[in-house]
């Protein structure tokens, strides 16, 4: 019942922000997977003066997957609610099934190379990344608490999910920094 309302509240969320007109990011870089993020307002009050409590999270990023090793579709979303806990869903997600697949933020965002491979230049193989867990399924909608990771959460371009095993990248999404 708890993914069914955080889903519902993030597709409220990035339904709301594509209404008011909040549009991708552009990236420095040859970035790919948009991503948009949006920053809470001040709280309305009522009408006593007093602020009232919103349930809508302050802040947002999401971001469509890219292959990389394997067909990886989906998209993900950062979210940072009022209780300033933190939260990552990934929608509408497919990859391949493998035994150990590790999900790994990055500091560098997703680029396509000249070869037309998508590659994150610090990524699960090297040293500028940081485990935060297995996936639990290679399928389907699932929501992961990322309070913890807060702190690199704000310094974080990207994910990347990771087959522990064969030592490759089965796919990435631009998202972040948020926290």
């Amino acid at each position: 019942m708890r993914k069914q309302t955080l889903l519902a509240s993030t597709i409220a969320l990035v339904a709301a922000l594509l209404l008011s007109g909040c549009t991708p990011a552009e990236p420095e870089t040859r970035a790919v997977g948009g991503q948009s993020s949006a920053s809470g307002s001040p709280s309305p009050t009522n009408g006593a003066g007093q602020a009232e409590t919103t349930t809508a999270p302050t802040l947002a990023s999401t971001g469509e997957f890219v292959s990389q090793a394997t067909a990886t579709v989906g998209t993900a979303t950062l979210v940072e609610n009022t209780d300033h806990s933190i939260t990552l869903t990934l929608s509408d997600f497919s990859t391949d099934a493998r035994l150990d697949i590790r999900m790994y933020l990055n500091s560098d965002p997703v680029v396509l190379d000249a070869d037309g491979f998508y590659k994150v230049i610090d990524g699960p193989s090297s040293t500028g990344h940081l485990e935060i867990g297995h996936l639990s399924s290679a399928t389907g909608d699932q929501t992961y608490d990322l309070t913890t990771s807060r702190q690199s959460l704000r310094s974080t371009h990207s994910l990347t999910l990771y087959d522990y095993a064969a030592r490759e990248d089965l796919g990435s999404v631009n998202i972040g920094p948020i926290g």
